[in-house]
């Protein structure tokens, strides 16, 4: 099932909760955002450095899908490395003499587009080092496609519930809102708001979809402090307590979704990160532990964003 498909699907059950909001807070069609879904779509099916003992192998499954995506395939490597495209009939079938699609050696950098048989079938790719030594090897998958109007309107709906619980209450400012790809699993506010379809996917991934909620209420965060002139606009906890905030009086199962996809982040390649790139970003783990402490008592941070937010009530 493809990511967007599954944000439909995944949420359907925690709908009635975030409705929650809605009642909470009023619900009314909000001009003042706009919400704009890119039809162009990227998911990073995999990246990874490996060290390929050898005469070792591996393979990633590549899936086929009634959209016609196609995967593009980057890679670095210290040493020859071999791939090997093989296509589903002729891995069930064991067929020793397979009818490769695929069949190349690879050296120093570079990329490839992939496309896998149509009529939801899969193709495996195998990369293999026949050198009398290890090698390291960085790769990077991506699917990337284009969607139709009728799966950009299913994201663009599920983000506008977001935007509606808020919008009654609050005269929201002039924002734009765009899900499209980013060439990283990401999100951020300049103000206007980019959704990157790279995050969707790998929230879709990892049983975490909810979590796009209170990630969009985060990114919002930065653009009400920054338009509004409340507190520290580029304050990566603070704009955390306001999603988590609202999240946890009124869509706990999405909260949960955010610690859930928090836990499953690299702490070590967070670390790394961080310094490069000097993130102001908590790590995952300490953002797990502040949205738990939050949902367990969120009633001094709902005082306290109530007073920061009245001047732009309705």
């Amino acid at each position: 099932m493809d990511s967007i498909e599954k944000l439909q699907f995944s949420l359907h059950g925690k709908i009635v909760y975030i409705f929650i909001a809605i009642l909470f807070f009023g619900a009314n069609c909000n001009a003042q955002v706009k919400i704009e879904v890119d039809p162009a779509y990227r998911h990073i099916v995999s990246s990874e450095k490996l060290t390929l003992p050898r005469g070792e192998a591996t393979s990633i499954e590549l899936h086929s899908n009634k959209f016609g995506d196609h995967y593009e395939f980057r890679y670095i490597t210290t040493a020859p490395i071999k791939i090997f495209l093989i296509k589903q009939k002729d891995i069930e079938d064991e067929n020793p003499t397979p009818n490769f699609l695929l069949h190349q050696t690879l050296i120093g950098s570079g990329a490839k587009t992939i496309q896998v048989p149509a009529n939801n079938q899969y193709a495996a790719l195998f990369l293999k080092n026949e050198n009398s030594y290890a090698a390291d090897t960085y790769i990077r998958i991506d699917r990337v496609g284009k969607r139709p109007q009728s799966s950009r309107k299913n994201i663009e709906n599920i983000l506008n519930i977001t935007i509606d619980a808020l919008s009654r209450t609050y005269n929201l400012p002039s924002i734009k809102i765009i899900a499209k790809p980013c060439g990283e699993v990401n999100a951020f506010s300049t103000p206007n708001i980019v959704i990157c379809t790279e995050l969707i996917g790998d929230l879709a991934e990892k049983g975490t979809i909810g979590a796009i909620h209170p990630i969009l209420l985060h990114e919002l965060a930065h653009s009400l402090m920054y338009l509004w002139g409340i507190g520290d606009y580029s304050n990566e906890d603070l704009a955390d307590e306001f999603a988590m905030m609202l999240m946890s009086i009124s869509a706990p199962d999405a909260l949960n979704d955010l610690i859930a996809w928090f836990n499953k982040q690299d702490s070590k390649s967070e670390i790394l990160l961080k310094n490069i790139n000097a993130s102001k970003h908590s790590l995952s783990k300490q953002r797990a532990e502040n949205a738990r402490k939050i949902l367990q008592n969120p009633n001094k941070l709902l005082e306290k964003w109530g007073k920061l937010m009245h001047p732009h009530k309705k």
